[in-house]
């Protein structure tokens, strides 16, 4: 998943899984280049706000940041939910970065957009994904 310093416009992917998110960077290159990548509640709630607020955080996942040195990585514009993720830990991450993020843009990615874009599934999420991302103007 490495990718040039400047490529794409930069996202955040909460997921609870790992291959799905890694499959979702891969489907949504080059158009949009996913710098970091959380798997799991605990350090969503950590990481998300640390990097809204410009805090330096080493991807303990993956993401394209981790392959930056840190005076180079890249701010997400937009922090994407996949449908595994509950409404109430949206508000949580929201509740928690409100200070920093209003030019962030919060995008939730709902099962049934997904299940609208066919099969496989892995490249019917990537579709659901970035047509929610245009949606909200990323």
């Amino acid at each position: 998943m490495e990718m040039a310093p400047d490529r794409g416009i930069p996202i955040l992917i909460r997921s609870k899984h790992a291959s799905l998110a890694k499959a979702l960077a891969e489907n949504l290159a080059p158009e949009y280049d996913v710098v970091h990548i959380c798997i799991t509640h605990h350090t969503s709630l950590y990481e998300i706000p640390s990097i809204l607020k410009g805090r330096l955080v080493t991807p303990f996942f993956t993401g394209s940041n981790l392959y930056r040195a840190p005076v180079v990585r890249r701010k997400p514009v937009a922090v994407v939910f996949d449908a595994s993720i509950s409404k109430h830990e949206i508000e949580d991450i929201k509740r928690l970065s409100e200070m920093t993020c209003q030019d962030v843009k919060f995008v939730m990615c709902q099962k049934k957009d997904v299940l609208k874009c066919g099969f496989p599934v892995r490249r019917s999420i990537g579709r659901a994904m970035r047509k929610s991302l245009k949606e909200a103007g990323v």
